[in-house]
């Protein structure tokens, strides 16, 4: 109906006025970068075998200050050089890692479940 988007558009509005697109973006661009990559199974694994509130807010600082350094670098860098020659250059190392983690996990796939077994044990023989 027109009321019903009439008023998903005000709430809309809304959100925009207290949260930017640029927050919204960095917030989603992060969140699923972030989702299901190796130092959240290590924090997992961590909150397992410690205590889960200190392991939050070392998580928290430890991202703030990694983002936080690549915010203002790449501010920095983005002054410096074009914006095509750094899209180029994030391209080619993105190819590169992702070529490099194949390697990896094609070379040790048949230790991986020792490794993960491992990582349970240690952190459930910590309690």
């Amino acid at each position: 109906t027109k009321a019903g988007g009439a008023k998903q558009q005000t709430v809309i509005n809304r959100l925009e006025q207290i949260f930017p697109p640029v927050f919204i973006q960095a917030f989603v661009l992060t969140f699923l970068a972030e989702w299901g990559d190796r130092s959240q199974i290590a924090t997992i694994v961590l909150a397992a075998a410690k205590d889960p509130y200190g392991v939050t807010l070392g998580g928290i600082v430890g991202h703030s200050i990694c983002t936080g350094a690549a915010v203002l670098f790449g501010n920095l860098i983005a002054s410096k050089i074009s914006h095509k020659a750094i899209n180029y250059t994030g391209g080619i190392l993105f190819i590169l890692f992702g070529v490099g983690t194949a390697i990896q996990l094609m070379m040790t796939s048949a230790e991986a479940p020792v490794v993960v077994q491992s990582a349970v044990l240690a952190a459930t023989s910590a309690h």
